[in-house]
């Protein structure tokens, strides 16, 4: 990437190798645990299966390209352990996204460490924890990668020696396009490295207005192109595969907003903390707010006016989830929005530390980086470790006790599976339906994972029926069709397990 750091292509490959180290320091647990994830097991089934369910949900939701990457990564996975493979690959694909940041950061001209310590900050912030920990979600941290290279287009355009300014153009909006068609709120990573590009200290707001239109011009075709594949999904397998909710366009612009300020704004502003504390985001937002005005120079309007335009790119990086009528905002959907509070708050910290003398301030921001990096990533180690890789590996070791010691060898023509409660015993808390979600809890998740498990100790009858008994109705047609394919039926709580029928019960579960 020429303009991200020119002659210094060896370092550069240094600090990825430096980064890739750090990280699966970090998030080995992913690696060396077995598990899977909500999720992870009707799609491994499905794919071992050689089912188009999975293909027909992404397409539906406007993303082909997520579509055919989930095919490929997938043909890595011939059974649960192996799914630790496509965890591994996700702290590479995020490495590779934090070496992008540190590339973007020292192209805006940041100090060598004070940028390799930003980027491990961002790399361990809760959404990218969920991207290692969950095996689905292995393609979705390439969004982030196509959309660098969509901004490392726009910046050799930008350059007065370059005659290929239509074409970079047009790879620009192709890379973005790709971006969008894999996971959309991911690709939104674009406008984080915009940020970072153009919020100089010294910058006009008519500066940035014009590099941020540049952007603009980028970004408008792609959102076109992953809209039309978004509606033409929608026409050709319909809403079955992804609610009537996210399937519709929102029209109520004001409850949006409230819901926008009162959900995902506060858990991006408490950064690497997982249950959000008002106090902790008001904080944080003033913290930001008082820092950004000290960090941009020239006169107070000129100032007032470039946090204008920060704020205005707060919405526009969860443009994705605010034009859906859906009021759900997981973490995996938060990666742009919460990145792009953590770079305002390293602005934030440039603009006090420019208080102090000159001789000091470098190694201020330089220890206060090192520190903050440290304790981000030892968090981010701990989160992953209680939350996901500790109580899943767990829950999974649970049923397969019971499939196997009370099958005593055989498997009987039905099963019965009592899901588990939806916060698991063995973490301290749950957030959304990623930290500290029990698998079992998931309607669609116990059958499917008793199949792989069966499958993988050759005791999986042809005639084998599964029963999965929730609390809670499976509201989703299309998933009850797929299961009822593969002899997995969902009933509520209340029925009763017949005398021939092996029970597992994950309500048994009990934390150490």
């Amino acid at each position: 990437m020429e303009p991200f750091g020119q002659g210094k292509s060896f370092l550069r490959h240094r600090v990825f190798f430096f980064l890739c180290a750090v990280l699966i320091l970090c998030y080995g647990s992913v690696v060396y645990a077995t598990y899977g994830f909500s999720d992870d097991y009707s799609e491994l089934l499905a794919h071992l299966s050689g089912d188009r369910y999975p293909w027909a949900a992404r397409m539906a939701s406007g993303r082909p390209i997520n579509a055919a990457l989930n095919d490929l990564v997938f043909l890595l996975v011939p059974n649960i352990g192996a799914l630790r493979y496509l965890r591994l690959l996700s702290i590479f694909a995020v490495a590779g996204t934090a070496w992008v940041i540190y590339l973007v950061l020292t192209y805006a001209e940041w100090d060598f460490w004070q940028a390799v310590c930003a980027a491990l900050i961002i790399a361990s912030l809760p959404s990218f924890q969920v991207y290692v920990s969950f095996a689905l979600t292995a393609s979705f941290s390439f969004s982030m990668l196509t959309a660098g290279l969509s901004v490392y287009f726009i910046e050799r355009s930008a350059m007065k020696s370059e005659p290929r300014t239509n074409l970079l153009l047009g790879g620009s909006v192709l890379m973005l396009a790709l971006s969008v068609l894999n996971y959309q709120p991911a690709a939104m990573f674009f406008w984080v490295l915009a940020t970072i590009v153009s919020f100089s200290s010294d910058a006009t707001p008519k500066n940035i207005i014009r590099r941020l239109l540049r952007y603009f011009i980028v970004f408008a075709p792609a959102m076109g192109i992953g809209l039309c594949a978004y509606i033409l999904g929608k026409r050709k397998y319909g809403i079955g595969y992804i609610g009537p909710e996210r399937a519709a366009l929102n029209h109520d612009l004001i409850g949006k907003l409230r819901w926008f300020l009162l959900n995902p704004l506060p858990d991006a502003l408490n950064l690497i903390n997982l249950f959000p504390h008002r106090s902790i985001a008001v904080a944080v937002l003033c913290f930001i707010s008082v820092g950004l005005f000290l960090y941009f120079q020239g006169r107070v309007r000129d100032r007032l006016a470039n946090m204008f335009i920060a704020g205005l790119l707060v919405p526009v990086v969860y443009l994705p989830n605010l034009v859906i009528a859906e009021n759900f905002s997981p973490y995996r959907t938060q990666i742009a929005l919460t990145s792009l509070i953590a770079i305002y708050a390293f602005l934030a910290l440039k603009g006090f530390v420019a208080r102090f003398p000159y001789e000091k301030r470098a190694a201020v921001v330089d220890a206060t980086m090192f520190a903050t990096a440290s304790i981000c990533l030892f968090v981010a180690a701990y989160h992953v470790q209680v939350y996901f890789t500790l109580p899943q590996s767990v829950e999974l070791e649970f049923m397969r006790q019971q499939l196997l010691h009370r099958g005593s060898g055989h498997t009987p023509s039905l099963i019965w599976i009592f899901g588990a409660n939806p916060v698991s015993p063995m973490a301290p808390g749950k957030r959304y339906d990623e930290f500290g979600l029990s698998s079992t809890a998931q309607p669609w998740a116990p059958g499917p994972e008793a199949i792989l498990l069966l499958r993988s100790s050759n005791l999986l009858l042809t005639d084998v029926s599964i029963r999965v008994i929730v609390p809670e109705p499976l509201d989703q047609p299309v998933v009850a069709k797929w299961l009822a394919e593969q002899s997995i039926h969902v009933s509520q709580a209340g029925s009763t397990a017949p005398p021939d029928a092996l029970v597992v019960d994950m309500r048994n579960l009990k934390g150490k």
